[in-house]
This record gives structure tokens, C-alpha cells and sequence, in this order.
């Protein structure tokens, strides 16, 4: 579960309501509310959990991306 700024990067990883929350850049004040409501409830803890190790497997495999990686060197270098 993750409470993160809505930011390139963080937004591209963090997808607001499944994963995590997102809030708006230099608010404090949703960011403590973020925090709050995601301390309090376990079962919004549980779930973007969940939803989390699902992108994570599903987008962020190792062989995926070593693969990916491999390519990418091997373009550089002309392997």
C-alpha cells in the first residue's frame, strides 16, 4: 500500500485508488489524510497490497525485463 505524490513517475507505478493513493503535489493536508485513512483501514491496507503484487508481477517481471535489457544493450552495441 502506498500514499504518493501525483507526479510523472510515482503516477506511472501508482494507480490512485487501486495500488495506492495519490495526492496532489505540496498538499500536506490530503497528504495526511491519505496517510490516515490508509492507516485505519485494514482492509483498503489489504487490498491495494493485493492489487500491488499483481502490477508488480504482471508489468515488472525479472525475465521480462532482463530480456528487455539485453536487447537494449545489445542495440547499443551492436551485439
Amino acid at each position: 500500500p502506498i500514499v504518493s505524490t501525483d507526479i510523472p513517475g510515482s503516477n506511472e507505478v501508482v494507480l490512485d485508488g487501486v495500488n495506492g493513493i495519490l495526492v496532489p503535489p505540496k498538499d500536506s493536508k490530503t497528504l495526511n489524510k491519505a496517510l490516515y485513512q490508509l492507516l485505519k483501514s485494514n482492509g483498503l491496507r489489504k487490498k491495494f497490497r493485493k492489487n500491488g503484487l499483481n502490477i508488480l508481477n504482471k508489468n515488472f517481471e525479472i525475465k521480462m525485463n532482463t530480456e528487455k535489457l539485453i536487447l537494449l544493450y545489445k542495440s547499443f552495441f551492436k551485439i
